[in-house]
């Protein structure tokens, strides 16, 4: 069976006009060129110099010379997850952290690298590398017991009589010696 269909050319291009209208209004509900979504929007503008110079500022480590791709991909990491703030605190903690400056002398690897190494930087913030108290400072509410090393009764010197008597013996050594020579002669 065939069917005649009279076919109007200017209704042909109407259905198709329309169905790519449709399907462009709807891609315009999607996704929109002039108003991305968020997680498509061009992150701001980060200000590397600016970090490299708060670093470099830091006595305690060694300077950076150059922001490598590296770096910036790891400076980019953090900021998207911390602040600025939070990034030059955990560079003033690093410094004020004997340890990671190097002050007790035990170990002198941290740097730059170190402390935006995403696991570093969260240690650093939450306070792990924080100096701890010296031993004869009390912590909290728990009593230190007392430095009994010093629990005896302190000897009084006088030390000038006591270099006055070194000087002495010092003296007839030596003339004891120019004697004991004389006589060998």
């Amino acid at each position: 069976m065939q069917q005649d269909v009279d076919i109007n050319p200017e209704n042909v291009d109407k259905t198709q006009q329309s169905k790519g209208k449709e399907s462009k209004e709807k891609n315009k509900e999607i996704y929109s060129p002039a108003e991305p979504p968020d997680e498509l929007a061009p992150p701001e503008k980060i200000d590397y110099s600016f970090f490299m110079e708060q670093f470099n500022a830091l006595p305690s480590f060694p300077k950076i010379r150059t922001m490598t791709d590296k770096r910036k991909k790891s400076l980019k990491v953090l900021l998207n997850q911390y602040s600025q703030d939070d990034i030059l605190t955990a560079f003033t903690k690093a410094e004020s952290s004997d340890f990671l400056s190097g002050r007790t002398g035990k170990w002198s690897g941290c740097g730059f690298d170190w402390i935006i190494n995403s696991n570093n930087f969260v240690k650093l913030l939450e306070g792990n590398y924080d100096n701890k108290p010296s031993e004869g400072s009390q912590v909290g509410n728990i009593p230190q017991r007392p430095n009994r090393f010093a629990n005896f009764p302190q000897r009084k010197r006088d030390y000038e009589k006591l270099e006055k008597m070194e000087t002495e013996l010092l003296m007839k050594g030596t003339q004891g010696g120019m004697e004991s020579s004389s006589h060998k002669q």
